[in-house]
């Protein structure tokens, strides 16, 4: 039998059936229920807008069936049986506009316990306890006590201690930057590809230096080179996409070798100057620049918005060695005396950041005690007992230190407002606003750039150009551009081998 006389069939009888004088329509039938999608109206009263497939019920049996509309009302003007109550998953509790009935929450929980699944694809179940309303259901369960649609982690009061210990160690940790006197200077080196690989630094390096920019704190271009190409240098790809490099750019006449670039960027440095930038080590291991002889000091931008993050695992030496680290230094500290001036004030601030520290990790001990006793697990808050797991442990015998790395463009769209690598990349760009973001928050307080950090972290991320161009003539741009090659070779061998044969 095809769908439409199965259709049609199915609505003839549910046409009999209704003659209690509930309305339906061509597309389904029945006293209430259904949706659909597209143009056209479908029933009377509160019915829904639709044209296509719909599920209808009329006494007590689903009907299916193609029309002009999907959703169907009463007569009588009550609003339809709400579709997501009868699966278990409206959220909208006693303010939604359709019916909740007592005969559909029992086809709800009926539905659930014979692992009827949601429209995310996840199979739950309905609280089993005593006090469970179907009313209730999106006010005081709100799906989240059934596990229905809450997809968030539950609260774990461990987790959640350690990632304070980790804050209050960022908190804790210097900050050179802010005492930091000028002159400031941020240069940029863009590269093109000699290779296939992604390695872009040491002798194993698949990348060769094609353009510089050197930009001063006042925002003006200093210089701005395009390197010229030797003959003897092997490209294999000037990744124009990326650089906005091209062929004739590189080899044109008027570019300046390397060396004389570099000559003019000392020539132009004083020997006072600070280098600002985001990862500003690889633009001088580029430019084969020495701290002392052609610049002062050294400012990459990422150790100011970094997010230092918690282990996983091994929580306990974590905040063991989290203790270790600040007791004795705060010892020392509170044994000096205490004078009335500015240098006083930041040390006090220090040892107001160290005690935070003790405090947390603390917190965290006792989080870890009441889990493991949770657990029917015996663990002793001794710290002796605790050094001896540590040096049992060769992994932790170091304070763990990991941090997730914002990229230039995604801290300047939440925190600029700006995209300034909206098409390729542009060196004097990207020293412009290094600087820019460095000047604005390096003189932050400790809280003020806690919370600047935060919201980067909660941002949404911002895709880098690796991640969404893997490949660009055949150079690998990050680590996961080498499984996509290897995937696609995979894939050209087998149409090679395979699939030219079905032609």
């Amino acid at each position: 039998m095809s769908s439409l006389q199965f259709a049609k069939t199915k609505n003839e009888s549910s046409l009999q059936q209704a003659s209690d004088g509930s309305s339906v329509n061509s597309g389904g039938s029945g006293s209430s229920g259904g949706r659909g999608r597209g143009r056209g109206r479908g029933g009377r009263g509160r019915g829904g807008r639709g044209r296509g497939r719909g599920y209808g019920r009329s006494s007590g049996r689903y009907q299916y069936g193609r029309g002009s509309g999907c959703t169907l009302a009463a007569s009588s003007g009550e609003a339809a049986v709400c579709h997501f109550f009868r699966q278990g998953r409206c959220n909208a509790g006693t303010s939604c506009r359709f019916r909740h009935t007592q005969e559909a929450a029992l086809e709800a929980k009926m539905y659930l316990q014979s692992g009827g699944a949601s429209a995310t694809g996840y199979q739950g179940s309905v609280p089993s306890d005593s006090s469970y309303d179907p009313y209730a259901w999106g006010s005081s369960h709100s799906l989240s006590a059934s596990g229905l649609r809450n997809k968030r982690r539950p609260y774990c009061p461990m987790k959640a201690s350690a990632v304070h210990l980790a804050t209050a160690l960022q908190d804790a940790e210097p900050r050179p930057w802010t005492d930091l006197e000028g002159p400031f200077f941020s240069i940029d080196v863009e590269c093109i590809a000699s290779g296939y690989g992604h390695v872009s630094q040491g002798p194993n390096s698949h990348r060769i230096p094609a353009r510089v920019a050197m930009v001063d704190s006042d925002g003006q271009t200093l210089l701005d080179e395009t390197i010229k190409i030797s003959p003897d240098v092997h490209v294999t790809s000037y990744l124009t996409p990326l650089t906005g490099l091209t062929q004739e750019m590189c080899h044109n006449p008027d570019n300046k070798p390397l060396d004389e670039v570099v000559d003019k960027i000392k020539h132009l440095l004083p020997q006072d100057a600070v280098l600002v930038g985001q990862g500003i080590q690889h633009d001088i291991d580029w430019l084969n620049l020495v701290q002392g002889d052609h610049f002062r000091d050294t400012v990459d931008i990422t150790h100011l918005f970094r997010q230092r993050l918690p282990p996983n695992s091994n929580l306990l030496p974590f905040a063991d060695l989290a203790i270790a680290s600040v007791e004795s230094s705060l010892i020392e500290n509170l044994q000096k005396p205490q004078e009335k001036n500015q240098q006083d004030a930041k040390a006090q601030q220090l040892i107001d950041s160290k005690i935070n520290v003790k405090l947390c990790a603390e917190t965290l001990l006792v989080s870890i005690n009441e889990f493991n006793n949770d657990q029917d697990e015996q663990l002793s808050t001794d710290h002796a007992d605790n050094t001896a797991i540590i040096a049992n442990n060769a992994n932790v015998n170091t304070l763990y230190q990991k941090y997730r790395i914002f990229s230039l463009r995604h801290t300047c769209r939440n925190l600029l407002g700006i995209d300034m690598q909206e098409a390729h990349h542009d060196p004097t760009h990207d020293a412009r606003y290094s600087l820019i973001l460095f000047l604005k928050y390096r003189t932050q307080t400790v809280s003020m750039l806690r919370a600047t950090r935060d919201s980067l972290h909660r941002a949404a991320p911002t895709p880098s150009f690796a991640t969404l161009t893997p490949l660009i003539d055949g150079v690998c741009l990050g680590r996961d551009s080498y499984r996509i090659k290897w995937a696609a070779r995979f894939i050209w061998k087998w149409w090679v081998k395979f699939g030219r044969r079905g032609l």
